[in-house]
């Protein structure tokens, strides 16, 4: 593969890996070639956004449109391969009952 030639030593190539990882996982052990080809399309346009957006932090200008390209076509490939946003319900702030006299109490 053309990946294994390349210097797996840096930041980048590291977080690719990683992302293919995590990608791999939450699909299962066993993907198709299809699939295989698919995780690592996302990996790199993940990699590729990340650099972007560093960019763009660090203050350098940016043309967004190749961004937001990326950025759509990163949803539908993890969509296309069954990977979906998991949502989180914050919980309820508990009620701040500290230094009254029933505080105690309550937090039994």
């Amino acid at each position: 593969m053309f990946v294994d030639a390349l210097d797996g030593r840096s930041a980048l190539a590291r977080r690719y890996r990683d992302l293919v990882a995590a990608f791999s996982a939450d699909l299962g052990d066993d993907l198709t070639e299809a699939q295989r080809q698919l995780v690592r399309r996302a990996a790199s346009i993940s990699v590729w956004s990340e650099e972007q957006e560093r960019r763009v932090i660090s203050g350098d200008d940016l043309d967004a449109g190749p961004l937001i390209t990326a950025a759509n076509t990163l949803r539908r490939l993890l969509s296309d391969l069954g990977i979906k946003r998991a949502v989180v319900t914050p919980a309820a702030p508990k009620p701040k009952t500290q230094g009254c006299v029933i505080g105690g109490y309550l937090n039994r």
